[in-house]
């Protein structure tokens, strides 16, 4: 691949991930029972390598919070 379709690729790639990033969370969200702080997705070309990556709120901080679903310390 030369350095034109490469970034074609990633672009592509990056357009995709964009798309499906809510119904990923969602997704993601609904199999773990918590809920998605970020998340972060990235590519790579050589060697083709694809990476998408979850950070759940902790349990702990989910446990703890109020009716609104804010952690304790969360502004009003």
């Amino acid at each position: 691949m030369d350095a034109g379709e490469e970034q074609l690729a990633l672009d592509q790639r990056s357009t995709f991930q964009r798309l499906m990033g809510a119904k990923a969370i969602a997704t993601i969200e609904r199999l773990s029972g918590r809920t998605v702080s970020a998340s972060m997705s990235t590519n790579h070309i050589d060697p083709d390598l694809a990476l998408e990556t979850f950070v759940l709120v902790p349990a702990h901080v989910e446990a703890a919070a109020d009716s609104d679903g804010h952690p304790p310390g969360w502004p009003a």
